[in-house]
């Protein structure tokens, strides 16, 4: 998005400062580490750190302007102009607000515990079969990356997909306040976030923040299958379309046929109607997150078919359900990007069905975010993973020990198993064990960064001719 100064000001009464108000700013940034010549930096105050610290870097790296508190002092700095309002952060929201109305873009928000990325990236895909459509990237997603997201997002869309994550309560109050989807959609609801929540009801109630941004008129999508999902959208009072596998839903599937990570294929059940589809995306987990994308379409006016080229053309964001094909016949499982002890059991469910492998092996991270309960979770993990099939265990952090030790006391043999000290004592056992026909697969939370060892293991094997040097995304 494209904006002057002066228009800035006027849009959210900050007071320029040795700038001219013609000039254009079309780059947007909060982090001043990733500041490119002209973009806006917005000096974000958080709990543990103060953007102000980093304004006169920004300048430097030629930053137009700088969004400041107006009592911040910059002395010396002749590079730049600030812009003086009463916070940065709400400067960010207030602007990002005015580009969704002025733009008249139609938005589609997505919640919940696991799926809201996968489901977002295939409701992008699908909607942009027929719409020029746009999603937010990486992990933009909360009350300050969704704002950032949607003024770096191109000119001219027609619709907007997000996820819109949360922390802790009000969370999502604040960020669909600024959204305002006019789909709010419910992958599903799990003990995720347990360290700032006492209950899965709790979760529930931050997550239904969401449906206070929804404008009259506006449609839930839900999940048929989740209770509490469920329980929030009966109450919101808004026309919901469900999905689901298990229970009675307005959109489900019939004939499965699960391939593991080779994807599967099933019958849409929609009205009477039931085409044939065939997703890419591997296990029955993801068959939610197709079912949700398609119900979305439906929610915006869009008939099924019509988007189902859309799964032709995924564009998925990246260390999520990755396939990675080498040379000397080995597969990588990247699913680096998150986990959670829900996730965790749906992969490894999808790893024991995936038919035509040697061996699988298992490198697996700590789960972070957990609570009070975290030891006990990955104690459970371990079990469940002892009766998995899995022929290898490599575990990396002070949390995934429990989950080797409780597979160890289930039954698996401890001569499998390796508890790696670090990521480097991980890659020398990969790097003495792989052989062809093996599949690996590599998960683990955000905080552990996990996808270090994905990207030296793609560095050191050269990859299958056609696999897009050294990734096939799924």
């Amino acid at each position: 998005m494209k904006y002057t100064i002066a228009e800035i000001c006027r849009i959210t009464g900050a007071e320029a400062e040795g700038l001219h108000p013609g000039t254009d700013i079309d780059g947007w940034s909060i982090d001043s580490r990733t500041v490119q010549p002209g973009d806006i930096y917005f000096s974000i105050v958080g709990e543990n750190h103060d953007g102000h610290r980093f304004a006169p870097e920004s300048l430097r790296k030629g930053a137009s302007a700088v969004v400041v508190r107006r009592d911040f002092s910059l002395p010396n700095e002749k590079n730049g102009g600030l812009l003086r309002c009463d916070d940065p952060l709400e400067t960010l929201h207030t602007l990002a607000s005015h580009s969704r109305d002025e733009k008249g873009l139609r938005l589609v928000g997505i919640t919940g515990s696991c799926g809201k990325t996968t489901t977002k990236d295939i409701t992008a895909a699908m909607l942009g079969s027929s719409l020029n459509t746009g999603k937010n990237k990486g992990n933009l997603n909360n009350t300050w990356g969704l704002p950032l997201g949607m003024l770096r997002r191109p000119p001219g869309l027609d619709i907007y997909v997000c996820e819109m994550g949360m922390s802790y309560a009000g969370e999502l109050r604040r960020v669909t306040s600024i959204a305002r989807p006019e789909v709010a959609v419910f992958t599903n609801i799990h003990g995720v976030h347990l360290m700032n929540f006492k209950s899965m009801r709790e979760i529930a109630e931050a997550k239904a923040e969401m449906l206070e941004g929804v404008p009259p008129g506006g449609v839930v999508v839900a999940n048929a299958d989740d209770p509490e999902v469920m329980r929030i959208a009966r109450r919101s009072g808004l026309r919901t379309i469900t999905f689901g596998v298990e229970n009675e839903a307005d959109l489900t599937a019939a004939g499965i046929e699960d391939r593991g990570i080779d994807g599967l294929s099933f019958e849409l059940k929609l009205e009477g109607r039931a085409p044939s589809v065939a997703s890419p995306l591997p296990g029955l987990h993801n068959l939610q997150n197709v079912l949700a994308a398609f119900a979305t379409c439906v929610a915006l006016g869009f008939a099924p078919e019509v988007m189902m080229n859309g799964l032709d053309n995924l564009d998925m964001s990246p260390a999520r359900t990755r396939l990675v094909r080498f040379d000397d016949g080995w597969t990588l499982y990247d699913d680096t990007y998150n986990s959670n002890p829900q996730a965790l059991r749906l992969t490894l469910e999808t790893i024991k069905r995936s038919n035509g492998y040697e061996r699988h092996i298992a490198v697996l991270g700590d789960m972070l975010e957990l609570g009070a309960g975290e030891v006990e979770e990955h104690i459970k993990a371990g079990r469940l993973i002892a009766g998995m099939g899995i022929d290898h265990l490599i575990v990396v952090g002070p949390l995934a020990r429990h989950m080797a030790e409780a597979a160890i006391e289930a039954g698996m043999n401890s001569a499998s198993i390796l508890i790696a000290d670090d990521k480097k004592a991980t890659l020398e056992a990969l790097d003495g064990q792989i052989r062809p026909g093996d599949l690996v697969l590599i998960k683990g939370s955000r905080g552990v960064k996990m996808e270090t060892i994905v990207e030296e293991l793609t560095r050191r094997y050269p990859a299958a001719q056609g696999s897009g040097g050294g990734s096939k995304e799924r």
